[in-house]
């Protein structure tokens, strides 16, 4: 919701103060080339555990229209590579637990892979890309609840 890409520091700028006047916060990143190359990879966790992975269309590449979700939110199952996977699990053992959370993965030119997001109030955890991953969530949920309850009435 109102993302831009910009190399232009004052339109990037401009629109940063919109949003903050508007009472809500900006995030600005760095544009990474290669998530146009290999698309954006996302590993979803339900209760700490690795549910599934996909990989998305970027959504502001060039000729994408990311009001359209026919072009951008393309959206393929994917096993991730094993030092995909390392890395995210690296990054939520130094997080709070959470219920979900999704981690977003990219390569370097070096190969090497590196973080670009990590998503812990993600609402759209890709459910029905994936069997089983609603019935992923649903028990990280009841553990959850369990958890929260117990000793109660």
């Amino acid at each position: 919701m109102d993302t831009i890409r910009t190399g232009d520091r004052d339109k990037a700028m401009a629109h940063a103060a919109r949003l903050a006047d508007e009472g809500r916060t900006a995030m600005i990143q760095p544009y990474l080339d290669m998530v146009e190359a290999e698309g954006e990879t996302s590993l979803i966790y339900f209760g700490g555990r690795f549910s599934h992975a996909v990989r998305r269309n970027p959504m502001l590449a060039g000729g994408v229209d990311p009001l359209d979700p026919e072009s951008s939110r393309a959206v393929e199952l994917r096993t991730p590579e094993p030092d995909r996977f390392a890395l995210a699990e690296r990054v939520l053992g130094e997080l709070p637990e959470t219920l979900y959370a999704r981690v977003d993965p990219v390569r370097l030119a070096d190969g090497a892979p590196v973080l670009i997001e990590a998503e812990l109030t993600e609402p759209y955890l890709f459910l029905r890309h994936a069997p089983g991953a609603a019935a992923n969530l649903a028990r990280a949920l009841a553990e959850a609840v369990r958890a929260a309850t117990k000793g109660q009435v």
